[in-house]
Parts: C-alpha cells; sequence; structure tokens
C-alpha cells in the first residue's frame, strides 16, 4: 500500500517539476551547454581548436558535486533521511567520476593468461562490472533503502524520481563504456573520439539529472 501510495506521490511531484519554470529553464540552459561542448569536441576533432583532454569528465565530476551540494542544502532546510540519502548518492556518483572506480576493477580483473581480442575484454568487462555493481551499487541501493524506510511521503517521491536519474545516468555510463570497450576491439576505433562520445552522452544524462533534483528541492519542499 505504501508503495503505491509513493507512486502516486511520485507522478504529482513529476508533474510538479515539470511545470517550474526555473527548472525548465535550468535543463534548457544545461542542454544548450551540452550541445555547445560538443560541438567545441567535434571542432578539435577537425583541427579546428585545440584543448587539453579530459575536460568532459571534469565537466561531469563538477556538476556531479554540484547535484551533491543541492541536495545538501534541500537536506539542511528540510532535514529528511530521503534527501540526506540522496546527497550521499551524488556524493559517491563525484567520487567514483573522479577516481573511476569502474575501470580500475574493469582492468585488474582480466586474466594475464586469457587470450587477447574479444573474448579477454568481454571478460574484464563482465568481472569488472560485476564487482563493482556488487560493491558500489550495493552500498547505494542500502543507502536509498535507509531514507526511503525513515522518510515520509515526500522524501519517498524525490527518491523515485531523483534514484530513477541515478540509474539513467549509471546505466548511460557503464552502457556507454562497455560499447566503446568492444568497438576499440572489434573496429580498433580512436579511443579519443569513442571516450568524447562517451562523454557526450553522459553529459546528457548528469544534466538532466542536475535539472531535475533542483526541481525536487524547489517544488518538493516549497513553503
Amino acid at each position: 500500500m505504501r508503495g503505491l501510495e509513493s507512486l502516486a506521490a511520485a507522478r504529482e511531484l513529476g508533474r510538479n517539476v515539470l511545470g517550474d519554470a526555473l527548472t525548465l529553464r535550468l535543463f534548457c540552459g544545461l542542454l544548450a551547454f551540452d550541445v555547445a561542448y560538443i560541438g567545441v569536441v567535434a571542432a578539435k576533432a577537425l583541427g579546428l581548436v585545440w584543448f587539453h583532454s579530459g575536460i568532459g569528465n571534469a565537466i561531469i565530476a563538477g556538476q556531479l558535486v554540484l547535484l551533491a551540494l543541492l541536495l545538501l542544502s534541500g537536506w539542511w532546510h528540510a532535514r529528511n533521511a530521503a534527501l540526506a540519502s540522496l546527497s550521499l548518492v551524488a556524493v559517491l556518483m563525484a567520487v567514483e567520476k573522479i577516481f573511476k572506480f569502474h575501470r580500475f576493477l574493469k582492468g585488474h580483473s582480466v586474466d594475464p593468461h586469457a587470450p587477447s581480442g574479444l573474448g579477454a575484454a568481454a571478460s574484464g568487462q563482465l568481472i569488472g562490472l560485476s564487482a563493482y555493481l556488487l560493491v558500489f551499487g550495493g552500498v547505494i541501493v542500502a543507502a536509498l533503502a535507509i531514507g526511503w524506510h525513515r522518510s515520509d511521503r515526500a522524501g519517498r517521491a524525490s527518491i523515485l524520481l531523483v534514484g530513477t536519474g541515478f540509474a539513467v545516468m549509471a546505466g548511460t555510463s557503464i552502457v556507454a563504456d562497455a560499447i566503446g570497450s568492444v568497438l576499440r576491439t572489434l573496429l580498433g576505433m580512436d579511443r579519443d573520439a569513442l571516450s568524447r562520445a562517451e562523454q557526450g552522452l553522459e553529459l546528457f544524462a548528469v544534466s538532466a539529472l542536475l535539472a531535475l533534483a533542483v526541481g525536487v528541492v524547489r517544488v518538493g519542499w516549497r513553503e
């Protein structure tokens, strides 16, 4: 019964977020920035401009840090356990993006005696991804579960909305990385070009997540 009530609350909160003018303006601004950044990356690929690599990861990590600060400020105002758990998840994802723990696990999970090629790449992807999901995903699920059980109706609605955004972003990152690794192995595609494409997808996902969180904090706990 609580689950149905929480779903109804999440749908209502989602409609209110979509109706919030500031949230929509922020999302459009972030989307325009993402498109401009991708245009600059394309210009770099054509040799029209030059800049140091790694800027995309820095932008994504910076947006995750802003997301964590936003959720922390919302928790400070509302003192709701849901916002505390969402803040912790945002901090963990920012740290993961900065230090790239999933790539570390993947790189150290390949059997050195396994044959080279697609089989070794697939083996490394599978083992590394499993370890990543068990450790990192388990901590995130536990944090959200604690927030869920200790929160009220508004808090559970925020966990459903923002938690879904977290899942979409994490899934986008993992799938894009896995596809990039397979394409590098099968087709020998340029690592830098694939990395830029992966970052572009992640950038759209994290921008949507940031705008969603702004709307949830503004609308969900508006006095």
